[in-house]
Formats: structure tokens, C-alpha cells, sequence
């Protein structure tokens, strides 16, 4: 978790936002995981996502 907070400070000093949530965490919840995967030849890759809709609709978060 410090060499994750440390790595986005040099990168992206300006995230507040990013930089706060590792912060407040404290690596209690958030995890840094790193994969490294191999495609099969033969595998069919779906077309790429090319675009994102550009609105928005804000909704409330699902709650207890």
C-alpha cells in the first residue's frame, strides 16, 4: 500500500482525490493486485469498446 500511495504521488501529484482515498484506506480495503496473462492462439477477441456514451445519469449507491 505505501509503495502504491508513493508511485501515485510521483506520477499524479495533482489527484487529490486518488491520493486521499489511499490515504483515509490505510490498506485496509484497497489492494494493489498486478496480473500478467498469456492469450491463446486460437482465441476470438471480441471488437474494442471504441467509444463511451457521453452523459452521465447520476443514481444513488445501493445501502443497507
Amino acid at each position: 500500500m505505501a509503495r502504491w500511495l508513493e508511485w501515485h504521488r510521483a506520477i499524479a501529484p495533482d489527484n487529490r482525490e486518488e491520493i486521499q482515498a489511499l490515504e483515509t484506506d490505510r490498506g485496509r480495503h484497497l489492494r494493489y493486485v498486478r496480473l500478467v496473462g498469456r492469450r491463446r492462439r486460437d482465441a476470438q477477441l471480441p471488437d474494442p469498446i471504441v467509444s463511451v456514451a457521453p452523459e452521465y445519469k447520476k443514481t444513488p449507491l445501493l445501502g443497507g
